[in-house]
Order: structure tokens, then C-alpha cells, then sequence
């Protein structure tokens, strides 16, 4: 409802008092049935209406205003006055919206990132002893994430996983400065560990084997294809491009937090998980080395 100012007629004329205060009432009530999603927006635009309103009444500007006198004179300023106060409450609400949102978009932030999984704690660490071989080939020491404890009030808690199967549990608030840790989060982990099980166990092969694997597949893989290594304890991929040329790209997973950094042309481009699945679509075949084929 549009309350920003008086209400006019169809002949473009300001309507009665009762008109416009009939608007107000029903402004009100639809902001106070939404109070939950109130913002500090609607309520000072409803304000400065009440203010004009009052101003017009008591300073007789207004021609429906100005012969008001009597008992008609002071209902009407009593029903300025409940406006008044039902806009502390409703400014109250919008402030309690406000923090709640600056809450969530916190959380909402994290849970983009990867940062923040649906789990137990008992859940992240089965999660975590699961993969600790592909961490430790891929070389990082810790893996993390964030469990929530209380969406309402931003409370979480923040799980740290050592290499060595140390698990340290530590309270955090997103209202409050915290330190994001080092290391993987284990949502990523888990993402590259599904990813190098396609591959089968090609970090027991050096890279010139992984070469001389990927070039006898030009004939089969005209598109080109692709395997995802730890060759010295970091994530690579190495790829067979259509014109038969084989690449090894390093990738830095703890560079940027939840990206794929890559090195190309000399410049570090981070990759989010999205950018990196479809860099990885457009490698062309992905190929499972089987130890035992040959």
C-alpha cells in the first residue's frame, strides 16, 4: 500500500480525514501481520506519513483538517497517538529483522562456500577418518567445517581436523570477529576424494607413466581426456587435449578458501567448485587407469 503521502480522490483532491485515516489503519495492519519481515524502510516511510498526518491536524493546513474541533478533534488525536505507538513496536520488530537477516546472510555466505555441512559430529568425523589418505597425498594438514548450533542466533560450531586424527571442537559466533582456519574444508575434501576415485589408484603412478597411459588414448578419446592425480602430494590434473598434447596443471586447494586455484599463463586463477567441475567437463573424457590392465 502506498502511504507515502495524503490520499487523493479521482478528481485529484485530498480526501477526508476519515479517508485517510481508514488508509493508515489498513497500512498498519499489513505491516503488523508481517511484522517477522518487517524492515526499517517500511516503517520509516509509514512514519513520516503519521507525521505529515498529525502536522496537517494540528496546524490546520489541511481544509478537512482545519475545522476539526470538539470530541471529533480528539479522537483523532488519539488515534495519532495509537499510530504512534504502534510504530515503536513496529520499529522494534523491524530492528530485531534487521540483525535476524544479518544473521542469516552470514550463514547463507558460509553455506555457499562449502563451509558449512548438515552433520553430527560424529557424522564429520566418520566423514573425516573416510578421507584422511586423500588428504595426506594431497598434501594438507588440517580439514574443517562448520556445524550449526543455533541458526537463530548465529551460534556454531567450528570442527578442525588433523592429519593425525585430532579433532578440536571450538565455539563461534557470526555476530562476533572470528578467523576462518587453514586448510581444506571438508566438504571440498570430500568433492576431490570422489573425484580421484574415478581415476582409480593413479597415485601410485609417476607422471610419465600417467604420459604414456593418457597417449595411447588419442585414438579412442578424439575429444581429449582427462585424470586427476596427487603426483607430489598436490591435486593435478593432466590432460590428453584433441591435437595430442599432454599437460600437467597444479592445483592449490588451500590458496583461495573452498576454490581451485590454478596456474595459467603465469597468473593464479582461483576456480570456484562450480567453474571447476565445468573446466573439468570441457577436459574432455575422464579416464580410470586400471593397474591391472596391462
Amino acid at each position: 500500500m502506498d502511504i507515502s503521502g495524503l490520499p487523493k480522490n479521482n478528481n485529484n483532491e485530498e480526501v477526508t480525514e476519515k479517508e485517510t485515516i481508514e488508509k493508515l489503519d489498513r497500512a498498519f495492519q499489513e505491516l503488523t501481520e508481517k511484522s517477522h519481515e518487517a524492515t526499517l524502510e517500511e516503517v520509516q516511510k509509514l512514519s513520516l506519513t503519521v507525521k505529515k498526518v498529525k502536522a496537517q491536524v494540528e496546524n490546520g493546513a489541511n481544509p478537512y483538517f482545519r475545522f476539526i474541533t470538539g470530541l471529533k478533534n480528539l479522537s483523532l488525536f488519539r488515534k495519532i497517538k495509537t499510530f504512534e505507538r504502534q510504530l515503536e513496536t513496529l520499529q522494534a520488530f523491524a530492528l530485531k529483522n534487521k540483525e535476524r537477516m544479518k544473521i542469516q546472510r552470514a550463514i547463507w555466505d558460509l553455506q555457499k562456500k562449502g563451509l558449512i555441512l548438515p552433520m553430527s559430529l560424529e557424522e564429520t568425523k566418520a566423514a573425516f577418518m573416510a578421507n584422511i589418505h586423500e588428504m595426506k597425498s594431497l598434501g594438507c594438514t588440517q580439514a574443517f567445517t562448520f556445524l550449526i548450533t543455533n541458526r537463530e542466533e548465529g551460534l556454531l560450531d567450528l570442527l578442525i581436523h588433523s592429519v593425525d586424527g585430532e579433532c578440536k571442537n571450538s565455539k563461534v559466533n557470526v555476530n562476533e570477529p572470528y578467523t576462518l582456519p587453514s586448510g581444506i574444508p571438508l566438504s571440498q575434501l570430500q568433492e576431490v576424494a570422489n573425484w580421484l576415485e574415478v581415476h582409480g589408484k593413479v597415485h601410485l603412478l609417476g607422471t610419465k607413466e600417467i604420459e604414456a597411459k593418457l597417449s595411447r588414448l588419442m585414438s579412442s578419446c578424439p575429444h581429449g581426456a582427462y585424470v586427476l592425480h596427487t603426483a607430489d602430494n598436490a591435486l593435478t590434473l593432466s590432460r590428453l587435449t584433441p591435437a595430442g598434447k599432454i599437460s600437467h596443471l597444479k592445483i592449490d586447494l588451500q590458496k583461495e578458501l573452498g576454490c581451485y586455484t590454478l596456474e595459467l599463463e603465469g597468473k593464479e586463477i582461483a576456480a570456484t567448485r562450480l567453474a571447476f567441475k565445468r573446466r573439468l567437463e570441457q577436459s574432455g573424457t575422464p579416464v580410470r587407469i586400471n593397474l591391472q590392465q596391462e
